[in-house]
């Protein structure tokens, strides 16, 4: 039997306006403490901080509220905002403070423009459901499910070849990876799906439990923690989309993990990191290496809570409205526009590196950008990504009118897609491309080359070769 699309719940529509409820409960809780307890004097700020965060939730509680047919995109993509944009302005970011209340005020009002133009350019559009058999027609067996529980497998094992070994050529690293990270989105999702529509074993509810442990131990020994929040992500909302339920105990408990490692996080980094590379441990020393974070972070907290030595928050780690008032405070006056001359490497990016060996590196427009404002000398432009955003990119490069147009392109594109594949088989083209989607909408630390060039490459690799593949079936 073919799965249809996640976003066609079979559960009571009373199930998810029970999950619109708690989240206005919580968005509402969350505005009246922060706006309580904020330290920005200004009130005007305080105001815009509230206006940005219900314009961050209110897609996602129509969706949930209105029981909307079509898969969530852009109401994610929406709510990705809010740790982002607006709870770094309610609780009063200290890397907000030397730019002053009226750059702050101006910030806050483009971004809100922002949100503004992409929500009324997601409702205004119409779109219409995709007819077209080759986006319709699916590309595996709807059988196959059961093999994306081994896919997980796979990329677990992949990811510690990628990761802690040399065995893979620099060369077929990056295509490489599009493939088996593609492979992980796809297979991640859907087991979280069946999770939440209860059609999961117990012997597959633990092999997915266990391979989402380690894949996310295995990241987090990087010391880069976003990319296994985000398979935590992924995973909690392919329940979510199925159940219409929120996971609050597992959600709870990945939140409460991430914050303590995050305590040490910065000690390691200087105990592992230096300047001839990055040094990770081996499958052997992962437990050991574990164990020093924890106690690392156990310390760096007490220290915290004894001493006058000030913690950095997760949420002043995750902020990037200062890099958006650094932008808006120097463009036009102190720095012109770029007019788009950080997306002109986009095409480049498409090709696979191993066809073009010589091809722009991906953090080509990071290196712009920060060049253009003075962040980084040229030696070393190249060893340092800063995280701008798109929205700041888009002021850059054409100022508030390049804000406003970004926004309204995004909501325009995210309705056709959603719209497009309501009731599209689950292995269809549509069905995977909002799946891929899905996970690239929390994404938002990407400049907007480098998020197209990936989403495409797993694109390639998740639809294109098996869409590929059926044609040539069917012809033969």
């Amino acid at each position: 039997m073919q799965v249809q699309h996640a976003a066609i719940s079979t559960l009571s529509p009373d199930t998810s306006r029970r999950l619109a409820r708690l989240g206005w409960i919580v968005t509402i809780s969350v505005m009246l403490v922060l706006g309580y307890l904020s330290p920005v004097q200004d009130y005007s700020i305080v105001l815009l901080g509230c206006v940005m965060l219900l314009l961050s939730v209110w897609p996602a509680l129509q969706w949930a509220e209105r029981v909307r047919p079509w898969f969530p995109v852009f109401e994610i993509s929406m709510l990705s905002s809010a740790p982002f944009y607006a709870l770094p302005v309610l609780a009063g970011h200290p890397d907000l403070l030397p730019f002053g209340d009226a750059l702050t005020r101006k910030t806050a009002a483009v971004f809100v423009g922002f949100q503004l133009a992409a929500i009324v350019a997601f409702h205004v559009t119409r779109g219409r459901r995709a007819s077209s058999e080759a986006l319709l027609r699916p590309l595996l067996p709807g059988r196959w499910l059961r093999y994306a529980e081994a896919g997980i497998w796979v990329y677990t094992v992949y990811y510690y070849i990628a990761n802690f070994t040399g065995l893979i050529p620099y060369e077929f690293s990056g295509t490489l990876r599009a493939i088996f990270g593609g492979l992980c989105i796809a297979c991640m999702f859907l087991i979280g799906f069946r999770l939440g529509a209860g059609d999961l074993s117990q012997a597959s509810k633990f092999g997915f439990g266990f391979n989402l442990l380690v894949q996310v131990l295995l990241s987090f020994a990087t010391l880069e923690l976003h990319s296994g929040i985000s398979l935590l992500l992924l995973a909690a909302i392919g329940y979510v989309s199925a159940s219409r339920r929120l996971p609050l105990l597992a959600l709870c408990v990945g939140a409460a993990m991430v914050a303590f490692l995050h305590y040490g996080k910065s000690e390691m980094r200087n105990r592992y990191w230096s300047e001839d590379g990055h040094h990770r441990p081996t499958l052997e020393q992962l437990p050991a290496f574990y164990a020093e974070w924890v106690d690392v972070s156990l310390t760096q907290r007490e220290r915290g809570q004894t001493t006058d030595v000030k913690q950095s928050q997760l949420w002043e780690r995750v902020s990037l409205f200062q890099m958006l008032c650094m932008v808006v405070d120097r463009v036009p006056e102190i720095r012109p526009p770029l007019g788009g001359e950080s997306y002109i490497d986009l095409p480049a990016l498409l090709v696979p590196r191993f066809m073009w060996p010589e091809k722009p590196s991906a953090l080509e427009s990071n290196v712009r950008l920060a060049l253009h404002f003075h962040l980084v000398d040229e030696e070393s432009a190249e060893d340092v990504s800063i995280a701008f955003g798109p929205v700041a990119e888009a002021y850059a490069n054409f100022g508030l009118w390049g804000v406003l147009v970004f926004g309204g392109l995004l909501g325009w594109f995210m309705k056709l897609c959603v719209v497009g594949a309501i009731g599209a088989p689950q292995f269809s083209a549509l069905g995977l491309f909002t799946i891929l989607l899905t996970a690239w909408s929390f994404q938002v630390e990407l400049v907007f080359a480098t998020w197209v060039s990936s989403l495409f490459q797993a694109s390639v690799t998740v639809i294109g070769i098996p869409l590929a593949l059926t044609a040539v079936m069917r012809r033969s």
